[in-house]
């Protein structure tokens, strides 16, 4: 065992006192900014959209996690002065909140984008960043010396001097930082060299890991709730049930949609090639795409399902393939969008040609 006895605050000037714990949890999202800087640019994807990104994950970071922490760890204390919710700064963000944040967030973010990015896509991209931001927020956890495990003996204890302790304990926060870290790695290196991967996997994996490693690591820490669940499982193990079973879900659903996309001759690989394609030449519409009501009438329906499930623009290809959308698609014609242009990705012109059987070169 060894004693922890680090100051919390890194310096202080003057009257403006920077602590450790915000240093990494803002470093965590600047390294996470470069790393998904670079997948974008690896991806032929606008790099400008990043700053909006990263708005919208941190805001949804701050806000899903504080609302997590007041409402689920100490709801009668908040319910009874809601103005306390506000004082972010005397500490408590919580892992399950922040999650629910980021993913709203990040739906908006998709959403707001008018169709330039795939939700499951660019899910695949951000929860690299995402594991080590939660690796750094971990370490600067341990760094304040919260989140406490329960009293051990073990050698690997850890003595709390700082707050008075002279007794060792589990070092919850570096386990949990520790199978943070090793999901970064996993992630990371899916995303190099899994080039055959079904987009959403990695989002799944993510979820799975995470809340696996709480689901494990909970019982050695200290009830972080003001409240008992009387049951065999404490509050952090309950509320980690829901985000593994989705993420099982999540991968039975992607598993079963790509064997149905591989039996109509579609292959994830196709598809993250189209799209970087229609990225890489979206600025030139002109001369990228097919018109509506282009001469192919019988573009098959493989086409405008696959785009249908995947993306939200209107496609300038056939009048056919559009008509056929409205009709399989009917919730989708409630979206406030105009009848004849169902929420899909822009077609190019050699995939369409490809699909209808006929030359590559350029419509006239």
């Amino acid at each position: 065992m060894f004693v922890w006895d680090i100051d919390p605050v890194a310096f202080s000037v003057g009257p403006v006192t920077l602590r450790w714990y915000g240093l990494l949890f803002s470093g965590g999202f600047v390294l996470g900014y470069f790393i998904m800087q670079a997948m974008f640019k690896r991806a032929r994807y606008n790099t400008e959209d990043l700053d909006r990104m990263l708005f919208y994950v941190f805001l949804g970071t701050i806000i899903g996690a504080r609302l997590g922490h007041c409402l689920i760890y100490d709801p009668s204390y908040y319910l009874a002065h809601p103005l306390d919710i506000l004082k972010i700064w005397q500490g408590g963000l919580a892992s399950h909140g922040g999650t629910v944040g980021v993913i709203l967030a990040f739906t908006l973010f998709i959403r707001r984008s008018k169709g330039r990015y795939r939700f499951f896509e660019i899910a695949d991209m951000i929860v690299v960043p995402i594991a080590l931001v939660c690796t750094f927020i971990r370490i600067g956890n341990f760094m304040n010396s919260e989140i406490l495990g329960i009293p051990t003996d073990s050698p690997f204890g850890v003595v709390f001097a700082r707050l008075g302790e002279d007794f060792a304990r589990y070092p919850a926060q570096l386990m949990e930082a520790f199978a943070y870290y090793m999901t970064f790695i996993l992630l990371l290196s899916l995303y190099i060299m899994w080039k055959k991967r079904s987009e959403g996997m990695l989002l799944a994996i993510l979820l799975f890991c995470i809340f696996t490693a709480r689901l494990l690591i909970e019982p050695l820490k200290i009830e972080q709730a003001e409240y008992s669940t009387h049951m065999a499982l404490n509050v952090g193990q309950l509320l980690s049930l829901p985000f593994i079973a989705g993420s099982i879900v999540l991968m039975v659903y992607l598993f079963r949609r790509d064997r149905k996309m591989r039996a109509q001759g579609i292959s994830p690989d196709q598809l993250r090639s189209e799209a970087a394609d229609s990225s890489a030449s979206d600025s030139d519409s002109s001369k990228s795409w097919y018109p509506v009501g282009a001469p192919c009438r019988s573009a098959p329906a493989r086409l405008v399902s696959l785009h249908c499930m995947r993306n939200r623009r209107c496609p300038p290809y056939a009048a056919g393939a559009a008509i056929h959308a409205q009709q399989a698609l009917p919730s989708m014609r409630s979206r406030r969008r105009p009848p004849v242009c169902p929420p899909v990705q822009l077609v190019s012109i050699k995939r369409l040609n490809l699909l209808c059987g006929r030359p590559s070169g350029p419509e006239n």
